[in-house]
């Protein structure tokens, strides 16, 4: 249930935070609030902050919550008097919050409606889910909307419920206001002072993974560009007119992944290696290259792009770790290797040296202080890799002090530029697309995907290799893992049931079966086909031959006829001739004689004409008498 308090306390937070008061009083109405829902009239400083987490799971210092209760309750507001140590009230005083406590409920009601359609929609996938799953899809929806840990059991799901709920306005509303409204309570409750929340004191250097690098010129999607776009114009804002608040840079780490990524493309270019579809950046290198030349023209543009964007390699003092400050070991590599194994998925040695490499140098820019603020932290790697993230928070790597992670992900970083920058966020002002909801669904289903899309194309080239699938399935799979490929923004409520069908299946042999089985289908509907033409031939043959006979029968009657009308005309002939030999002078008698034996001549004098009518005829009733049979 706190999960269920904390999702309405930030929404009310935000609220709060957008009718023109400033960061304490927001506190300040929390802190009478939870007053009046715990009927407490007395308290001190920390009974105050333990009240604002049991109420509304709100952790706030402290000091801030001290310099509230002294400055706007007690001395500015009256509210509260104070006596030796000890702030005190009445119900009376605090009559006025009972609306915010009415406003928490109602918020709580409609987070219960939106978590009650979210485990609806995902037990039509899943099967119905027990209460302690229940509990565990709150959790997971919680940790989502707060950018906790994305690698959640439910994370997919949760992702195509928003995709698919695209078109509804007041859902999207209500979970963009849930992010919103964190973001600016995280922001709150990690500042060491509020007075100076929106100040940027200190410089910063951010590297940027191999992956921000191609972000930053497009070639992961427009909405990765779009949200790196976001994170850059935020810091330009910061870094000011001397440019040096915020530093963008990349460690040789990147620019060899880079470079290697080019050359890769050079042999997909020469045909020596097949295209993983999992890589949108190599497709889009990729398109319209024909040559190595095309290939190393766009390498040169990339990295010219990047200069532009203010994006730098990092200095030569920058490019080694000192000892004293290393973070790798063998021991250490051990032990993830290890632990990555036990969960079932890849280990990729060269990609974990890398990033505890760049984690070393990091350290050594801090001086091995992590204990600080991120604005005051001096330097971080801003990756979205899953094992930079594993690795920021492994405690052998971030140590048992829990200071601030040499990596983190590009939205927490543009949140809280927005926060430092901004700090508030009313919906008149344009947001950065790492607040929106949607945008967040697309990319993690999306990076899901192609996760999962990488890992089977590995698959199926290793077992093409050893030869236990043929050289036509594994043309087959790559041409169906291309389908599936996809970048953020081509994930729509249309595709989300086909995107969790592909990633419910663990293997390719899967698809395999499908497909032998559409071929038995397919196989099997010819079969049929060729069966039901064949019954259909000799009907139309038996038809045909019955229609033949009864028009040959019918035209046969017709000849006869004229026949016998020719036969009459050569009769009725000699009969005037004996008429006019005996001369009988009968006129009429001999008039009807010439009379017939004209007639009787006719199809004589047109017999052609008479042929291809008849010819005709007999067509034209086989196709009538077939018409009606059939």
């Amino acid at each position: 249930m706190s999960d269920r308090t904390l999702l309405a306390s930030v929404v009310l937070f935000r609220e709060l935070y957008d009718s023109d008061k400033d960061v304490y009083d927001v506190i300040a109405e929390f802190v009478k609030a939870s007053l009046l829902f715990a009927q407490h009239w007395s308290v001190n400083t920390t009974e105050a902050a333990q009240l604002l987490a049991s109420e509304f799971e709100l952790t706030l210092p402290e000091a801030v919550v001290g310099t509230t209760l002294h400055k706007r309750l007690y001395r500015r507001d009256g509210v509260l008097s104070f006596e030796n140590g000890s702030y005190s009230t009445t119900p009376e005083l605090l009559a006025a919050s009972q609306p915010l406590v009415d406003e928490l409920s109602n918020l709580q009601r409609t987070q219960d409606a939106v978590l009650a359609r979210l485990t609806k929609y995902i037990e039509k996938t899943v099967g119905p889910l027990n209460q302690h799953q229940r509990e565990l899809l709150t959790n997971c929806f919680c940790d989502y909307l707060f950018d906790q840990d994305i690698n959640t059991r439910f994370s997919e799901n949760i992702s195509a419920f928003i995709i698919a709920s695209q078109d509804d306005a007041e859902l999207t509303e209500q979970l963009n206001a849930v992010r919103e409204g964190f973001v600016l309570y995280d922001g709150v409750r990690h500042s060491p002072d509020l007075a100076s929340i929106s100040h940027w004191r200190s410089p910063l250097l951010v590297f940027l993974d191999t992956e921000h690098l191609f972000n930053a010129v497009g070639m992961n999607g427009s909405l990765h560009k779009q949200l790196f776009s976001d994170f850059i114009n935020l810091a330009n804002d910061v870094r000011g007119k001397n440019g040096r608040m915020i530093g963008l840079r990349y460690f040789s780490e990147c620019a060899d992944e880079v470079e290697r990524f080019f050359h890769a493309a050079e042999h997909i270019v020469e045909g020596k290696a097949a295209l993983d579809p999992s890589k949108p950046a190599m497709v889009s290198i990729l398109k319209g290259c024909s040559t190595k030349a095309d290939v190393l023209a766009k390498k040169a543009r990339f990295f010219t792009e990047l200069e532009s964007s203010g994006i730098h390699p990092v200095d030569l003092g920058q490019q080694a770790a000192e000892p004293q400050f290393n973070v790798e070991s063998d021991d250490l590599l051990t032990e993830i290797r290890r632990e990555i194994e036990e969960k079932g998925r890849d280990f990729h040695e060269d990609k974990c040296l890398s990033t505890l490499r760049m984690f070393s140098k990091i350290n050594t820019i801090r001086k091995g202080n992590s204990l600080r603020s991120f604005e005051d932290v001096g330097a971080i790697l801003v990756s979205g890799s899953h094992i930079s993230s594993f690795l920021s928070f492994h405690p052998s790597v971030r140590g048992d002090n829990g200071g601030f992670p040499y990596s983190t992900d590009l939205e927490f970083v543009t949140n809280r530029l927005w926060f430092k920058l901004h700090k508030s966020l009313a919906k008149g002002i344009a947001h950065p697309q790492s607040l929106n909801v949607l945008a967040k669904a697309q990319v993690v289903l999306s990076s899901q995907l192609n996760s999962s899309v990488s890992e089977k194309f590995d698959k199926i080239k290793s077992d093409f290799d050893s030869g236990l699938i043929s050289e036509e399935e594994t043309k087959y799979l790559f041409n169906d893992l291309r389908s599936h490929a996809t970048t953020p923004e081509e994930l729509d409520a249309s595709s989300v049931e086909s995107a969790l069908t592909f990633l419910d299946h663990t293997d390719y042999e899967q698809h395999l079966r499908e497909r032998s089985a559409l071929e038995k289908e397919a196989e099997d509907g010819r079969a049929a086909v060729e069966e039901l033409n064949a019954i259909r031939s000799k009907k139309q043959a038996r038809r045909g031959m019955f229609a033949n006979w009864t028009s040959l029968f019918l035209h046969s009657i017709a000849v006869l006829v004229m026949f016998g009308c020719v036969i009459g005309a050569f009769y009725g002939a000699y009969l005037l001739l004996g008429k006019l030999g005996s001369g009988n002078d009968d006129a009429l008698a001999i008039l009807g004689i010439i009379a017939t034996v004209a007639i009787g001549l006719l199809p004589l004098l047109g017999w052609r004409k008479v042929v291809r009518s008849l010819l005709r005829s007999h067509s034209a009733l086989v196709k009538r008498i077939s018409s009606v049979r059939a």
